[in-house]
């Protein structure tokens, strides 16, 4: 609880800056990207369309998302994440733009973006494979599931969706469900039902959003050398709590720091090296 209510001092404390676009590694379980030209044509395509906000956010750059459930719902479309760092310092988007942006390339066409729920149910009713069988069924729960994990992702949660526990129903058409759980970076879960008519098209889909954030960097570093021993060791919790997601945040401390804080980084860096193995 100690370390929790300095996390939530540290964000009432946090200032909002307008500045690049930061990204966040997809945590999606994910293929790795294709190599391939239709992808760089694709990034292509995008990074043109993105060019209009680089004069708010000059850092904005797009990631590539793939996994096997969108491959096999929407195989002619490559996914990217735009996402803005909201700590230690967040990052406003440049208006048009959401903290959290997946952008579809479809093939020839100019780049979609869903930013929200609405979107997402749009986007599967107009473009996704006709789901008329079970397996199909379940890849498009995860597959949304994958997609909606991005929209709520802030760089520090770690999801897994539970493939195991996707129930498929036959009604007139189908009926799937399933869930993604938080496994590291607080708590928590995303569920989705979805029902498909006998065309297997998108008829209905409803979500259920609980998600509680754990510790997030922003203002630990600075207090491993606090003269408090107690607000020292719970700086110190929270950054093992978040190992190797902080330490790009630990890195860019540790540029600014002085020689004692800059060792006390280092130790702590070899530490979160050393427990993450």
């Amino acid at each position: 609880m100690m370390a929790f209510s300095l996390w939530l001092v540290g964000t009432w404390m946090m200032g909002v800056s307008l500045g690049g676009g930061g990204l966040a590694v997809s945590t999606a379980q994910a293929a790795p990207p294709k190599d391939s030209p239709a992808v760089e044509q694709a990034r292509q395509v995008l990074l043109k369309s993105l060019a209009r906000y680089r004069e708010q956010a000059p850092g904005i750059e797009p990631v590539v998302l793939a996994h096997p459930s969108l491959e096999a719902i929407f195989p002619k479309q490559v996914f990217f994440v735009v996402r803005f760092r909201q700590f230690p310092v967040g990052r406003v988007p440049p208006p048009g733009l959401d903290v959290s942006n997946i952008f579809v390339v479809p093939p020839g066409q100019e780049p979609l973006r869903i930013g929200k729920s609405e979107q997402l149910q749009k986007f599967f009713q107009q473009q996704a494979q006709a789901v008329t069988e079970e397996k199909l069924a379940r890849q498009a729960v995860t597959a949304w599931l994958v997609l909606l994990q991005e929209l709520h992702q802030d760089g520090f949660y770690q999801f897994e969706v539970l493939e195991k526990e996707i129930a498929v129903q036959k009604q007139e058409g189908l009926k799937a469900s399933g869930r993604s759980v938080v496994m590291r970076g607080g708590n928590g879960q995303l569920q989705v039902s979805l029902s498909f008519d006998a065309s297997g098209k998108l008829s209905q889909a409803s979500e259920q959003v609980q998600l509680r954030p754990g510790p997030r960097p922003i203002c630990q570093a600075r207090k491993l050398l606090d003269p408090d021993p107690i607000v020292r060791r719970m700086a110190e919790q929270e950054l093992l709590y978040l190992g190797r997601s902080a330490e790009e945040y630990l890195r860019e401390q540790r540029q600014q720091a002085d020689p004692d804080l800059r060792q006390a980084i280092d130790r702590l860096l070899k530490r979160i090296e050393r427990e993450d193995r």
